[in-house]
C-alpha cells in the first residue's frame, strides 16, 4: 500500500478552482484506490481572502480552514514575516 500523506495543493481562492481541487481529488482517489480523510485536511487562505469566500470554499471542499499553516515535515510554513524566533526552536534543540 502506497502512503499519500502530507499533499500540499496551491490554487487561486475561487469556488471554480476548489471544484477543480476537489475533481482532482475524486480522481487521485479513484485511481489510488485511497480516500482523503476530510477531518484532517485543512485550508489555509491569504489574509486578502475575504472571510465569507473562505468560508464558502471550505464549505464546498469540506475542510476546515486554518489561520496557521503550521509545521510541515518538521518545519514550520511562512505566511508572516521570518524572524530570528522563527527558527529559535532549532537552536533550543542543540543545546
Amino acid at each position: 500500500m502506497i502512503e499519500s500523506d502530507n499533499l500540499i495543493l496551491f490554487c487561486k481562492a475561487s469556488r471554480a478552482q476548489a471544484d477543480v481541487v476537489n475533481s482532482i481529488l475524486d480522481s487521485f482517489c479513484y485511481f489510488s484506490s485511497q480516500k482523503v480523510n476530510k477531518s484532517k485536511s485543512q485550508v489555509f487562505f491569504s489574509l486578502n481572502t475575504p472571510k465569507d469566500l473562505a468560508e464558502a470554499i471550505c464549505n464546498d471542499v469540506g475542510f476546515s480552514c486554518v489561520d496557521d499553516m503550521g509545521i510541515y515535515l518538521g518545519m514550520p510554513l511562512f505566511h508572516n514575516r521570518v524572524t530570528t524566533s522563527t527558527f529559535a526552536f532549532i537552536v533550543d534543540k542543540g543545546d
